[in-house]
């Protein structure tokens, strides 16, 4: 199955082992595709709110739209200095938080899966506890 936006600002949440039961005081809800009542609206909130879902520049945030995996990705053959999230991507592989696939390849451009989300989330847990 495939990860939407909104879907792991929920999981981002629940594997720091968080629930809130309102949006944060502070929540930054300027977004035009999001407002209260929409599905995990307080948790989108939350994640924007801490910088980890960013919004884009024409002022929506795209709760459903497909993460692809160059937002968790790592460096491989198939990525170079100028792919979008190159350092972020640096950072997943140096840590060992993914792996890519067998060929050598990361496929940056796909659309990541969740047991994908699982997979990362779970190594960051390791390495960073939380």
């Amino acid at each position: 199955m495939l990860t939407r936006r909104a879907t792991l600002a929920a999981a981002l949440l629940a594997a720091l082992g968080l629930t809130l039961s309102a949006p944060p005081s502070t929540a930054l809800t300027t977004y035009s595709d999001i407002k209260p009542g929409t599905l995990f609206y307080t948790e989108m909130t939350w994640a924007i709110n801490k910088t980890l879902l960013p919004g884009y520049p024409d002022g929506t945030f795209r709760p459903d739209a497909i993460i692809d995996r160059q937002t968790f990705a790592q460096y491989f053959v198939d990525t170079s200095p100028t792919t979008e999230f190159y350092k972020e991507i640096c950072w997943l592989r140096d840590m060992k938080i993914a792996t890519g696939w067998n060929d050598g390849t990361y496929k940056p451009l796909e659309p990541i899966e969740r047991y994908a989300v699982c997979a990362f989330l779970y190594r960051y847990h390791q390495i960073f506890g939380f």
